[in-house]
């Protein structure tokens, strides 16, 4: 076949049809070029999309955690409230009362009193402290005195509460603790008391730090002024003469002899008193003590079987004092003085670490019995 030309008007019509396949042809690759832009931005618009949504999801699990964690620490405070709410019931306020002269008609106030001071001990002897540790007195007889010695009130124990009270009038209350607290519940004090059991060990351990050292007895023997001075004589069971011992062995014990003494040590000392007259006497006995620490040792004192002071039982130094007694001529009066140290609490414990002594002293005097018409 032999090609054929086309005039100029049919080659000019068939340019453009061939331009407007390549054009299709560019179209077309264009369009995939399009869908492909659009198919990866489609694809990154997903992994946006899904990057977006787990982040989403992570803050979501972050704020939920974040939530469990402040409703967990909103529990705890709740129960922290709780439990601080609870204390606070069953501890004394500045806001609640205890009855008093003033609401003693109170039945609510009268049952908190009761619940506070329940099963609380009834303090005998002590020292008093503030909240800071300094002291604020002793405690004697189930009294409270001040540093001065001033009487600050009585601690009474009332069915099973312990009451502080001045006469009538009541002041405050001790709880199971020994803390003494006002009608207001505000705390005046503690009273300090040593465990029996804690002296017992320290019993083993021979109470190093409780002993009294440096105990000493003395005597002293005072005449009359008259003409005749009447002779007596004081010797120990065994003959020696008060006149040539230093110091009284009245103290002696199996455990320091004469040079100490502890908590709870009781003892007896028998001594002769002789009148080496002819003629009857009539003598006083006087006993004192220095005691800086005020151990509380207490006496008994009998002549010749019967008691002339202790009878119903351990009495105080100031007991032992008698006036106008006699004794016959040229006879003797057999003494026996017991004593005993009735304390066990901290106030010992002081005395002995501060190295305390303890001194008694036994006074004699004597005269002429003046019988009148028989003298």
């Amino acid at each position: 076949m032999q090609d054929r030309e086309l005039p100029e008007e049919g080659r000019a019509d068939a340019e453009p049809r061939e331009n407007a396949a390549a054009e299709d042809t560019a179209g077309e690759n264009a369009a995939e070029h399009t869908a492909a832009e659009s198919a990866a931005a489609g694809n990154a618009t997903a992994e946006t999309s899904i990057a977006e949504t787990t982040a989403a999801e992570n803050a979501a699990e972050n704020t939920a955690a974040e939530n469990s964690t402040a409703e967990n620490a909103s529990a705890e405070n709740t129960d922290e409230t709780s439990a601080a709410d609870t204390a606070e019931s069953a501890e004394p306020s500045e806001n609640s009362e205890i009855p008093s002269e003033n609401n003693a008609g109170s039945p609510t106030a009268a049952s908190r009193a009761q619940n506070i001071a329940y099963g609380a001990k009834l303090p005998k002897r002590g020292r008093a402290f503030d909240k800071d540790g300094n002291r604020a007195g002793k405690v004697k007889k189930s009294v409270w005195y001040d540093e001065a010695g001033n009487r600050l009130g009585e601690f009474v124990k009332e069915e099973e509460r312990v009451l502080f009270k001045e006469g009538e009038r009541l002041l405050g209350y001790v709880d199971h603790n020994k803390n003494v607290f006002s009608n207001e519940h505000m705390h005046l004090a503690t009273i300090r008391t040593v465990d029996r059991l804690w002296l017992l060990l320290l019993l083993v351990f021979l109470l190093l730090l409780t002993l009294v050292t440096g105990v000493v007895s003395t005597f002293f023997l005072l005449r009359s002024d008259a003409d005749d001075v009447p002779v007596i004589r004081i010797t120990d069971v065994e003959g020696t003469d008060w006149t040539y011992i230093e110091n009284l062995p009245i103290f002696e014990n199996d455990y320091f002899d004469r040079e100490a003494i502890l908590p709870g040590m009781r003892g007896e000392y028998r001594f002769i008193l002789e009148n080496c007259n002819n003629y009857a006497l009539t003598y006083a006995i006087a006993c004192t003590e220095e005691n800086d620490f005020d151990i509380d040792i207490r006496y008994r004192l009998m002549r010749d079987g019967h008691h002339l002071a202790g009878e119903e039982g351990y009495e105080e130094t100031e007991a032992l004092h008698f006036e106008e007694l006699t004794i016959e001529a040229n006879s003797s009066a057999f003494f026996v003085l017991e004593w005993y140290w009735a304390d066990d609490d901290p106030i010992d414990t002081e005395a002995g670490e501060n190295g305390a002594e303890y001194t008694f002293t036994f006074a004699v005097e004597a005269a002429r019995l003046d019988r009148g018409e028989d003298a």
